[in-house]
């Protein structure tokens, strides 16, 4: 785990509205079938990335509460005009980050337990924000999860 400033970086993507709620029962989860779109209708031929991005934004009530999801990659050359496709920019500011790797098991989801042990703790120096958090999935293996905090 870390803590950096990060830049700004203009994606494009995909979007479903979910909450974790939702995401326990798999006859309610939505995620599974949005990275399937993801992967199976969008990425390979409409938005070409190296990098893909899981984009987490408009937060209704912190963890607990409903967020958008967005699958994405940078903008760059890639300018769709399908109509579920969404354009958005992850603002500067300082997050912490979380890394892994591709592998066995669930990874992805390992980093958030990380994530909600870290910030679950008392007395905590880092303040989520609940502004914009984001997956990268770097084309070696490498997994960050980008989490906002106050300045």
């Amino acid at each position: 785990m870390r803590i950096e400033k990060l830049g700004t970086k203009n994606l494009i993507g995909y979007s479903i509205t979910t909450s974790n709620e939702d995401e326990k029962s798999p006859a309610s989860a939505k995620i599974p079938g949005l990275w399937g779109t993801f992967f199976n209708e969008i990425h390979m031929r409409e938005l070409r990335g190296e990098t893909v991005y899981g984009v987490y934004s408009d937060y209704e009530s912190g963890q607990d509460g409903r967020y958008r999801l967005t699958a994405a990659v940078e903008k760059g050359d890639n300018a769709s005009t399908r109509g579920a496709i969404k354009e958005l920019r992850l603002e500067a500011g300082r997050y912490v980050i979380f890394s892994g790797m591709r592998g066995e098991g669930n990874p992805v989801l390992d980093l958030w337990k990380e994530v909600w042990a870290h910030f679950g703790k008392t007395g905590g120096k880092d303040q989520r924000l609940f502004s914009t958090d984001f997956e990268v999935f770097h084309p070696d293996g490498k997994i960050e999860l980008c989490i906002s905090i106050r300045e």
